[in-house]
C-alpha cells in the first residue's frame, strides 16, 4: 500500500497529461480462495478485469490466491503494513480482533449470504463497526449465508450425531456452539442416566 500511495501521490501533484506515469501501477490482491473456486473466478477476477478496463489498463490487479502472498490470519495486517495492497479479510480467523464485526455470525442475524452482507456493510456505513477498521480503507464487505456442518460420510441431524466426530471449527462463536451442543449432549445423556 505505501508503495501506491505515494505513486498516487506523484500523480496528484503532475499535470493531467503526465498521468501515464500510473500505467506501472500494479496492485496486489491476497486472499485465501483456490484460483479455480467461484469467489476468485467470478468475485475477484472479474473485478481485477473492471478495474483494468475502466483505468484504460493504467492499473493492473496481481492476483495472489490460496494464501500464497499472507496466511489468512494475517491478511489484515498484511494489507495494512503493506505486503498486500487489498486483502480479503475472514474476521473469524482472528478471533477477538473484529469483536463487532463477529455479530454477523451470530444465528438468526441472516438468512442468505446477500442478506448478511447487506446488514455487514450496512453496520459499517453506518459507524457501528467501522472503528474496527479506522487504520486500512474498507472496499467493501460480504459475509457467507448461515453455516451448515460439511462431513464426509455421516449427517449430523441431532445432537448425539456428533458422537465420535472431530469438528474443525470455522470461528470462535461457531467453535463455542458447538461446544455447547456437545455439552447439552452430555447433559440430556446424564440425565438418561440418573
Amino acid at each position: 500500500m505505501k508503495n501506491i500511495s505515494k505513486k498516487f501521490l506523484v500523480i496528484a501533484s503532475l499535470s493531467l497529461p503526465s498521468a501515464a506515469v500510473l500505467a506501472e501501477t500494479t496492485i496486489r490482491l491476497a486472499h485465501i480462495w483456490p484460483a479455480t473456486s467461484d469467489v476468485h473466478t467470478k468475485l475477484f477476477d472479474q473485478w481485477a478485469k473492471k478495474i483494468m478496463e475502466e483505468s484504460n489498463g493504467e492499473l493492473k490487479v496481481e492476483m495472489y490466491a490460496s494464501q500464497t502472498l499472507v496466511k489468512a490470519n494475517n491478511a489484515y495486517d498484511g494489507a495494512v503494513n503493506g505486503i498486500a495492497d487489498i486483502s480479503a479479510v475472514v474476521q473469524g480467523y482472528n478471533a477477538g480482533r473484529f469483536p463487532l464485526s463477529e455479530i454477523v455470525q451470530l444465528p438468526g442475524i441472516s438468512s442468505s449470504a446477500l442478506q448478511g452482507a447487506c446488514i455487514f456493510q450496512t453496520l459499517y456505513d453506518e459507524g457501528d463497526i467501522s472503528q474496527e477498521y479506522n487504520d486500512s480503507h474498507v472496499l467493501f464487505l460480504f459475509t457467507t449465508g448461515p453455516a451448515y456442518l460439511h462431513t464426509k460420510n455421516k449427517e449430523i441431524q441431532k445432537p448425539s450425531d456428533f458422537e465420535g466426530l472431530k469438528i474443525r471449527r470455522p470461528n470462535a462463536v461457531g467453535g463455542e456452539m458447538l461446544g455447547n451442543m456437545r455439552l447439552s449432549q452430555l447433559v440430556s445423556t446424564k440425565s438418561l442416566l440418573t
